[in-house]
């Protein structure tokens, strides 16, 4: 019998005696049904996806390591492997296809892709690079986590920026490599100098592991492999519906959206991992800010742990009434 937005208070004094999920609801009214039934869809998918294959994939982690040709992608591979799988070539180009291989590193099984080089499709004449490209695309959808490796000597480049773009939107894990750091003169400086020139062309930089390393001499494999195991938790990560919206409440009061938008915030949920996919519903999405949906993003990030992970978040309409 929550019928109106003045009997919310309600809802939030049973977040206090301690449940995890608490939804008002009007059945007379149909107030906030959708959340109900989005919340029970949930539920659902959750008991579908508990099952001897969900704790198997979160037991395995599938890295696809991405870049332009002759990043040293291969030379990458040979040394996580610790066994020559694909020829390494100072020809760009010499791999066309996705190499995979397997190991097992601190009780985790480890899964590598890697392809050939993604070049600018405009660029592209021979057949063969063309499915190299549209492979390498692809293999973002198999992955769990990309490695985007670049050339420390070239640097991030716009190309490295439209991979970066797409892996983002996929949702996927990501760790930037800095390869060939062995070659930089004056390391102790370039980093962070590099850092910045990174965030400046790609904003979303900011959340990401930047690492430097040296495939062809092992150095930085050790941190990457741990990184890697930090990110897949991360994308398996599940927050409690009660603990997620007792923290909404705080961050509603601290920021408040616009007067002149008329958007009222109801709800918020977890809907997915792998990636991880939030929805928040409001009485309308219409005009809803892009700037506090990056608020409500770092929030989650700072709050729940979500550190280097893509946070997705769908806004949603609870306007459903009955007459």
């Amino acid at each position: 019998k929550v019928d109106t937005a003045d009997r919310d208070a309600l809802v939030y004094e049973k977040f206090n005696l301690g449940f995890s999920s608490v939804i008002g609801v009007s059945a007379e009214h149909g107030r906030n049904i959708d959340i109900l039934e989005n919340e029970i869809a949930v539920r659902l998918s959750e008991r579908v996806t508990t099952g001897d294959h969900a704790a198997t994939r979160e037991a395995d982690i599938r890295i696809a390591i991405l870049g332009k040709p002759n990043t040293g992608k291969s030379t990458l591979l040979n040394a996580l492997l610790n066994e020559n799988r694909s020829i390494v070539s100072e020809v760009p180009g010499t791999t066309r296809d996705v190499i995979e291989g397997h190991f097992i590193y601190k009780e985790m099984n480890f899964t590598i892709l890697d392809t050939a080089g993604i070049r600018k499709k405009k660029k592209v004449s021979e057949a063969v690079e063309y499915y190299s490209v549209n492979r390498a695309i692809k293999t973002i959808d198999d992955s769990d986590i990309v490695v985007l490796l670049v050339d420390a000597q070239e640097g991030f480049t716009e190309q490295d920026k439209k991979i970066a773009n797409l892996i983002d939107r996929k949702g996927r894990g990501f760790i930037l490599c800095l390869n060939k750091w062995d070659l930089t003169p004056d390391v102790s400086n370039q980093l962070a100098a590099m850092r910045d020139r990174i965030e400046f062309i790609f904003p979303y930089a900011s959340s990401l592991p930047i690492l430097p390393l040296s495939a062809l001499n092992k150095e930085g494999i050790e941190k990457l492999l741990d990184t890697s195991i930090r990110i897949h938790k991360e994308l398996f990560r599940r927050v409690d519906t009660g603990e997620l919206n007792r923290a909404l409440g705080e961050w509603v009061s601290q920021y408040h959206l616009p007067d002149k938008t008329r958007i009222k915030i109801r709800y918020m949920t977890q809907v997915g991992v792998h990636p991880v996919q939030f929805v928040i519903f409001t009485n309308s999405k219409s005009g809803f800010p892009d700037s506090y949906l990056s608020f409500l993003r770092n929030r989650i990030r700072e709050q729940f742990g979500f550190h280097h992970v893509p946070i997705q978040i769908e806004v949603r309409t609870t306007a459903r009434q009955t007459p």
